[in-house]
């Protein structure tokens, strides 16, 4: 019988890899021994994760949508543009929110926006108040920048030669006891 347990770590440094390679030999030898009948085959895939968007990124996307939606606002390049239009903001207040969902404190946003961090605070409560409220354009809004943030974040792996097994591990082991 034969048994493969797969383990994707992010990020791996390389004093880790050395550390974690003799922690697998060790598990390994001691399972194989306590197991006879067991051969375990223990892979490190290195994978590079992205946290999460960039501002940069989100600023991108949001006017991207923007652009989409209401193209009479192809004459504003970044959303440091200063304006109290209604659709404007709910732009603004969606990149607030989504930021913040990101990870993003308001510090760092209202640099990044050049405002206060109250505004950032007070346009994250906007968004907060038209969701729980169901306005229609502004879920439009927030959720087509989300669909588009969600499709720019990924996992790019180095070495994608793996077996595609959608059988549970559970009928794997069965199998391979029958035979």
């Amino acid at each position: 019988m034969v048994v493969f347990l797969y383990i994707c770590k992010t990020k791996i440094m390389s004093k880790n890899l050395e550390k974690m390679a003799v922690e697998i030999q060790t598990f390994k030898t001691y399972f194989e021994s306590k197991h006879r009948d067991i051969e375990v085959d223990i892979r490190i895939i290195k994978v590079k994760e992205r946290d999460r968007v960039t501002l940069e990124e989100l600023q991108e996307l949001t006017l991207s949508t923007m652009y989409d939606i209401n193209p009479e606002f192809s004459n504003i390049k970044n959303l440091q543009y200063r304006t109290r239009l209604r659709d404007f903001m709910m732009y603004l207040q969606s990149f607030c929110k989504i930021a913040s969902d990101l990870g993003y404190g308001s510090s760092q946003i209202s640099r990044f926006l050049g405002r206060t961090h109250a505004s950032i605070i007070n346009n994250t409560k906007a968004a907060n108040n038209y969701i729980y409220s169901k306005w229609a354009h502004f879920i439009l809004i927030y959720d087509t920048i989300k669909f588009k943030t969600n499709q720019n974040v990924g996992i790019i792996i180095e070495n994608s030669t793996r077996q595609n097994i959608s059988e549970s591990a559970n009928d794997v082991v069965r199998t391979k006891e029958k035979n």
